[in-house]
């Protein structure tokens, strides 16, 4: 299931997003909502979400400078910008720090599933290509990130089978990867 922090200084607008993410979006849940961007940093390093949603306009800290924050720390988390405003200024800012998406104000319980849906299937890659850079980087006793492996592998227990190709070790086979 993949972790969604919803911020909007707008506590209906926060709820409205919450409840079509639990209604529409079965493989995402809201861990988190915060009332701005500061808020928001703190949770966001508590939480370790997937996605961000964020309001543009907001006081203390708005969604642009609060992406540009998670782009300073090198945090890879996806974003979807939503506003009330219709203008371009906001949408090519939040669109070139990396936003995902931007959903105008009320958001339409539709439009956040398709928009959900397609970074699923990002997300579901992301995942997929982490896991065997780290598998890789077991089976070759390099180094590695260990908050990578508690994001990629969250769960307590794992068990692992290996299957040898052909039955000869992995010396004799001219595909050195696990993939």
């Amino acid at each position: 299931m993949y972790k969604v922090i919803v911020v909007d200084d707008e506590p209906s607008a926060s709820r409205h997003i919450a409840m079509i993410i639990d209604k529409y979006c079965s493989n995402y849940q809201v861990v988190a909502t915060a009332e701005n961007g500061q808020d928001a940093m703190e949770k966001i390093k508590d939480k370790d979400c997937d996605i961000l949603i964020t309001d543009v306009c907001m006081p203390l800290m708005d969604g642009i400078e609060l992406i540009e924050w998670l782009d300073g720390q090198g945090l890879k988390i996806k974003t979807i910008v939503t506003s009330g405003y219709q203008e371009f200024d906001y949408v090519q800012k939040a669109i070139n720090l990396g936003a995902s998406s931007y959903l105008l104000k009320p958001v339409v319980p539709n439009n956040m599933s398709a928009t959900l849906q397609k970074l699923e299937v990002e997300l579901d890659r992301d995942y997929r290509h982490n896991q065997i850079q780290l598998f890789n980087a077991f089976y070759y006793n390099e180094s590695y990130n260990p908050e990578l492996v508690k994001k990629v592998f969250p769960y307590d227990d794992y068990y692992l089978a290996v299957k040898r190709k052909n039955g000869l070790p992995t010396r004799y086979n001219k595909k050195s990867s696990l993939e």
